[in-house]
């Protein structure tokens, strides 16, 4: 397990000082686990333009660099630690999300009309 990662989130807010296992991101700050449990609470779990530095190791090395689309899959305690899992999403859920959004918009104008 690699010590010392950090993520930025796009408007700049910096949560450090992670613990890394696999796609897991661990810490034991609660209040950085209550704002990415926030963001869950949302209708969306959608982050974009994510920085993800550290001293990674093999399977990590795939996740430091900047993540246009992620997804907090979930952030839950075990023991005295947060496990905080992000994903990235793949093409087609971008585009579905896209299309998703353009019909909510069509919705949208056609009840005003």
């Amino acid at each position: 397990m690699a010590n010392s990662f950090s993520i930025t989130l796009s408007n700049g807010t910096k949560y450090e000082n992670f613990k890394m296992n696999g796609n897991n991101f661990i810490t034991t700050d609660t209040e950085i686990a209550a704002k990415f449990n926030n963001v869950l609470g949302r209708n969306t779990n959608y982050l974009t333009n994510v920085t993800i530095e550290g001293d990674a190791e093999f399977d990590e090395a795939q996740l430091i660099g900047t993540h246009a689309f992620m997804e907090i899959v979930q952030c839950v305690k075990h023991e005295n630690e947060w496990w905080i899992v992000l994903r990235d999403l793949t093409k087609q859920e971008l585009r579905d999300l896209e299309l998703d959004s353009r019909i909510a918009y069509l919705e949208m104008i056609t009840e005003e009309a």
